[in-house]
């Protein structure tokens, strides 16, 4: 019955009509670049939509259309198509791939502004006929320019013509060690997102020293924002692996490069044909979702949700996070059913992006009959909202709050610093209590090995609209806030202070089994830093009878907990 139901599900699921064009992955990066340019070009037309088949792309076209071999296009024939179209025009751009690789980013950003293709003035293929209006010659016009002089230029001649900003590597090395402050170009360039780069007009950089306070790079940098026509906070496309401390990419929130404004990522580097994908209805009523089962808090059991962490990567999304939903379904076939719910961490941003995608996910979790979505770090955005002045963080309360409502949750989760939480409890994380849509936050340490001395013994916070603290009585709406409990796997760690969050299934078993009764608590399971869905199913299955699993109750479960603290409270005295 569960494999008809999956299979029922790749028929309803499909809003966008297929891609008209298919074209297969060139070798080479510079015809890459031409392939992603021309997919972001003509999908801005309906007549003419298009899609690269490569990696997953061909398991979404199965997934969502059922197709499994498409008609591909030649390279050449795909290149004429795109130049003739009303969308190009004939348009091209010339730059050198030998000195201008630097420049990518900004090359990409023309091709969108000026909706032309680039052309590698080293190729040895012949420019196409087609190719008949040059709209910039990057190799006379960035002649000896660094990419912070091909950055200014942008901003001084095309910044209003921009939609957002995006961040892709050009091919510099890892910035630690001896490169963390001046990288060498030495791979080939970060491609996969370009094409919807090209179609929506993103303002596209990747400047070294771009965050690095009292640089030029940064000047320019804060300058952009400043001046930019782009909503607040601001919300940055692709990656940031600019500044890398102890294996960690330092600016990856995009929060701390510029504190004068909100800002966070939408990770989403390696994602594939999502100017396609954007063309389908976006996501604007609330997804189907599992009701939540009726639980009546019980002061003699422990409560725990858990999360399954970092949906807030499109990538994951497109293909590792599959092979996880898949492995759920099959876990739940050999147990007749799934035995306890899980809250799945999804991108808000993919209800636009690819909405289609949202509408695949939402309809695996109903196989399940429990599991449901949370938001990922930190809501709206991957960020430190904490850190946003406080109108940003207004917008971003209403944005995570508008997230939620679609997604069918209350629940989200929140990255901050370390030295931060006092001041996050304090006045952050009241303002989700004023409407009350989300009543559970569920928090991870930054970094995740330094005490979080804010919530002392504390498994959560209660929060009114004005405090969260433990027990927060009266009338009006709450929401919880629980204390950072990360599970990164079971593997261990040498990092000092580290242990808590590599236990293993055992370990980690003893500690929920020993809280005290009448406990409430969620773990953020990690999967980047090594948890995986194994690990949850064999600690569910030695945790004790008093322990219970639930979803998006768990915030309802805490406020009746602290109900029935307080009221024992008022009994003894």
């Amino acid at each position: 019955m569960l494999k008809l139901l999956l299979l029922f599900t790749l028929c309803i699921a499909s809003t966008a009509t297929p891609p008209k064009l298919y074209v297969a992955y060139p070798s080479t990066w510079p015809q890459q670049l031409q392939i992603k340019t021309c997919i972001g070009l003509l999908n801005r037309d309906s007549t003419t939509t298009s899609y690269a088949v490569y990696g997953p792309a061909t398991i979404w076209l199965k997934s969502i259309h059922n197709i499994s071999n498409p008609t591909i296009t030649s390279f050449s024939s795909f290149l004429d198509q795109c130049l003739e179209s009303n969308t190009t025009q004939h348009r091209f751009i010339s730059y050198d791939s030998k000195t201008q690789q630097a420049l990518l980013p900004v090359i990409v950003t023309l091709a969108g502004v000026l909706s032309a293709v680039p052309f590698d003035v080293n190729d040895a293929m012949p420019l196409p006929s087609t190719a008949t209006t040059l709209v910039f010659d990057a190799t006379k016009t960035f002649h000896n320019f660094a990419p912070i002089d091909a950055t200014q230029y942008i901003y001084e001649h095309h910044l209003n013509a921009t939609m957002g900003m995006a961040k892709i590597n050009p091919g510099y090395e890892s910035q630690s060690g001896k490169a963390i402050f001046k990288p060498n170009i030495t791979r080939g360039p970060s491609l996969d997102l370009v094409d919807y780069l090209v179609y929506a007009k993103m303002f596209n950089l990747y400047l070294t020293q771009g965050c690095l306070p009292f640089s030029k790079e940064h000047k320019l940098f804060k300058q952009i924002v400043k001046d930019s026509p782009w909503p607040k906070p601001v919300k940055v496309m692709g990656y940031d692996n600019t500044f890398v401390v102890s294996g960690g990419d330092f600016f990856e929130a995009e929060t701390l490069c510029d504190l004068d404004v909100g800002m966070g990522q939408v990770a989403s580097a390696g994602t594939i044909n999502l100017a396609y994908w954007t063309q389908a209805k976006p996501v604007t009523t609330p997804l189907p979702f599992n009701p939540t089962p009726t639980t009546i808090y019980n002061s003699s059991k422990t409560y725990i949700a858990f999360l399954v962490g970092d949906g807030d990567n499109l990538d994951y999304l497109q293909s590792s996070r599959r092979i996880w939903i898949a492995e759920r379904l099959q876990m739940c076939q050999k147990t007749n059913g799934c035995q306890y719910p899980l809250l799945w961490t999804i991108s808000p941003h993919v209800l636009y992006l690819a909405p289609d995608w949202a509408r695949w996910y939402a309809e695996q979790l109903l196989l399940t009959k429990l599991d449901r979505f949370a938001l990922p770090p930190s809501g709206d955005l991957y960020s430190y909202p904490e850190l946003f002045p406080e109108k940003d963080q207004n917008t971003f309360v209403t944005n995570t709050e508008r997230d939620a409502t679609l997604l069918s949750t209350s629940v989200t989760t929140d990255w901050e610093w370390a030295t931060r939480w006092t001041k996050s409890i304090e006045e952050w994380f009241p303002k989700y209590a004023k409407n009350g849509i989300i009543d559970a936050v569920v928090t991870v340490n930054t970094p995740y090995n330094l005490p979080t001395l804010a919530f002392g013994k504390d498994l959560y916070k209660v929060c009114n609209e004005k405090i969260c603290m433990k027990d927060v009585g009266g009338d009006g709406n709450k929401t919880v806030v629980f204390k950072p409990h990360e599970w990164r796997g079971t593997r261990g760690s040498t990092i000092p202070f580290a242990n808590e969050e590599n236990l293993n299934v055992s370990a980690m078993a003893k500690e929920i089994n020993g809280y005290a009764h009448g406990s409430v608590t969620a773990i953020y399971l990690t999967s980047d830093g090594g948890g995986n869905l194994a690990d949850i199913d064999q600690l569910v299955k030695v945790l004790g009878e008093h322990v219970e699993v639930v979803g998006t109750s768990i915030g309802a479960m805490a406020m009746a907990a602290s109900i029935a603290q307080e009221t024992i409270k008022e009994q003894t005295l």
